[in-house]
Formats: structure tokens, C-alpha cells, sequence
């Protein structure tokens, strides 16, 4: 399935374009991230060759994924910077009770990009967490870290007066 991504408030002439892509096999989520058009304001980290688990991704480019399963109130956020550097967390209800998902050890990833174009790809694989035949609501969002040092936000919607991706009512992707 494909999406797009809105800023939120956008209040610059930012020339981007933020699209993706994510489907299921089972209970492996693969995900795409695409941010097109002028590159050259943004900060996005060089990839390294030993991706760690760290904290407080969202501070600067970041992209996330929300999902959770649709008869539940608990969720996951995942963290992905572009230098490889990722996190998962669990939350048991909206906002409450942060826990790194320590069953999930590894989020593999690859980038590639252009002067126009940045892709990030990564697979999450779920069985672990739940079953397969669980339906899933997600929500895909990024944090874009500008070179002036402005924080751009963008989802697949903006429901609140703040910048808000925990909020349930806008994981509109259903696998």
C-alpha cells in the first residue's frame, strides 16, 4: 500500500515531497520511506555500518512507525535515523508506560539516494509481538531535522493544534 505524507503546519517554501510505501507477509512489515526534491536544506545523517539501539531519535531526522493491533489499546512506535541507528518501543496505552520492546533486537534497513532523493527501506519482523491474524492499524510519520536547525513534522494526518503520531485515530493504514 502506498502513502503520502503531509507536513505539519508548513510555514516555509519547503520544496519536498514525502511518499512510501508498506505491506505485510505474514507478520513482517516492509516499509519505505521517499523524500523528494530539494535535499540540500535537510540534515540527514550518513548510514554506518554498525546501526545501534538509542534513544531520542525524534530530536533530529527521524522516520516512525506506529501500529498496534486494532482490538487493543497498546502500541509500538518504531524510531529509524538515516544513519541506521533505530529503536522500538512498547506503549500500554496512549502516551503511558514507555518500554524498549526488547523481543524485537534488530531492524534492518538499507538506504539509497540521489540529490533528489532519499529511500529508506526496513523490515520489521512482528511474530514475536502478536499473532499473524491480527488485524493491525498503523501510522507512518517522520520528523525532518532542517540544516537551520527548524524541525519539520509529517503524517499521514495531523488531528491535534501540536504535532501528535501516538494518537490512534490517525494510524489510517490497516494491514
Amino acid at each position: 500500500m502506498n502513502f503520502v505524507l503531509k507536513e505539519f503546519n508548513r510555514t516555509d517554501n519547503l520544496s519536498l515531497n514525502f511518499t512510501g510505501s508498506i505491506s505485510r507477509n505474514k507478520n513482517i512489515l516492509d516499509v519505505t520511506y521517499t523524500l523528494s526534491g530539494d535535499l540540500s536544506t535537510v540534515s540527514l545523517p550518513v548510514q554506518i555500518t554498525r546501526p545501534l539501539r538509542k534513544d531520542n531519535l525524534w530530536k533530529e531526522t527521524c522516520f516512525e512507525l506506529f501500529f498496534k493491533d486494532q482490538q487493543k489499546e497498546n502500541y509500538w512506535e518504531t524510531n529509524l535515523s538515516p544513519s541506521g541507528n533505530w529503536n522500538l518501543y512498547k506503549f500500554n496505552s496512549y502516551r503511558k508506560d514507555m518500554n524498549e520492546e526488547r523481543l524485537i533486537q534488530n531492524i534492518p534497513n538499507k538506504v539509497s539516494s540521489s540529490g533528489t532523493s532519499y529511500s529508506i527501506n526496513f523490515q520489521i519482523n512482528c511474530s514475536s509481538l502478536f499473532p499473524v491474524t491480527t488485524k493491525l492499524s498503523i501510522g507512518t510519520s517522520s520528523v525532518i531535522k532542517l540544516f537551520s536547525g527548524q524541525i519539520s513534522y509529517w503524517a499521514l494526518t495531523h488531528l491535534n493544534q501540536e504535532p501528535d503520531f501516538h494518537n490512534s485515530q490517525g494510524f489510517l493504514i490497516v494491514l
